[in-house]
């Protein structure tokens, strides 16, 4: 496969992805090439190297923040290629793309509807979840990490890293661990227990999307870690009813188009109809 045809495409299809407020809607024409060509390669008996390696990861990226913002499968068949899901040990960057891969595969369990949906599955992808962040080399540790101060009206938890791949592989790994809090099939139905277990998965969840929004703001020097935030915050933003958060979580949406010129007007919209604001 031509690895400069496949860059090409991940450009262009980040540039259809900013021109949204322009057209009105995602075409996501460029997304299909970006698939297609990844497909033509499931077939190689080795991972991808060199520029097409840093297209491949750029590609999957995007897939997946359309996946997650839609809420449907990534529509590549990671299976078949030669990736990495092992804990060896490796550089920072391949740690973090292991978790890229994995929060792939739990779109694909949480919303593949002919898709193996049990318990047992649900719990061995948590179990991996689990092991990659306690598994993790030392680097990934934040070098500064301090709770939301009342005194100072903070709602964010500060949370700095050194590096990029740092704040990428945990930040996936939030969004992986809201996806199973949502799509957990434990979960009680009906019965006496049924309020509890909503409540107390309302309460994870809304943990997770702090800490993820407070990665974000903390490392705002990178584009990506502020639009994975507002990836979170758009799908579970409606949760939270306190005023001062949600002023916080439409900054963050609002900042992030103005600095980085990233759609996000469309999830300001929902969101504030969501809350019940006017105008």
């Amino acid at each position: 496969m031509d690895e400069n045809l496949l860059a090409a495409t991940v450009v262009l299809r980040w540039l259809e992805e900013i021109e949204v407020p322009l057209s009105g809607f995602d075409l996501q024409s460029h997304l299909v090439g970006s698939s297609a060509l990844i497909s033509a390669q499931e077939s190689a008996s080795n991972p991808p190297s060199g520029l097409r390696q840093a297209a491949f990861w750029v590609a999957l990226r995007q897939e997946i923040y359309i996946a997650f913002t839609n809420q449907r499968v990534v529509r590549w068949n990671l299976d078949r290629s030669p990736l990495d899901y092992s804990f060896s040990a490796t550089d920072d960057c391949t740690w973090a793309n292991r978790m890229v891969l994995c929060c792939a595969v739990v779109l694909k369990f949480c919303f593949d509807t002919e898709g193996d949906h049990t318990v047992s599955r649900w719990a061995e992808l948590r179990r991996y979840c689990e092991r990659w962040r306690s598994s993790l080399p030392d680097s990934f540790s934040p070098i500064y990490y301090s709770e939301p101060s009342e005194e100072n009206g903070d709602v964010l938890p500060s949370v700095w890293h050194i590096g990029d791949a740092h704040v990428t592989g945990i930040q996936h790994y939030i969004l992986c661990m809201i996806l199973l809090a949502v799509y957990n099939p434990s979960l009680p139905r009906l019965g006496p227990g049924q309020r509890m277990a909503l409540k107390s998965m309302d309460e994870e969840i809304k943990g997770l999307v702090l800490t993820l929004a407070g990665m974000a703001v903390s490392n705002c020097q990178t584009p990506p870690n502020m639009i994975t935030a507002c990836m979170g915050i758009y799908i579970t933003g409606e949760r939270f009813s306190e005023k001062r958060i949600q002023d916080v979580f439409l900054e963050i949406l609002v900042r992030t188009e103005r600095e980085f010129a990233w759609p996000t007007e469309a999830a300001q919209i929902s969101l504030k109809d969501a809350w019940g604001w006017e105008g």
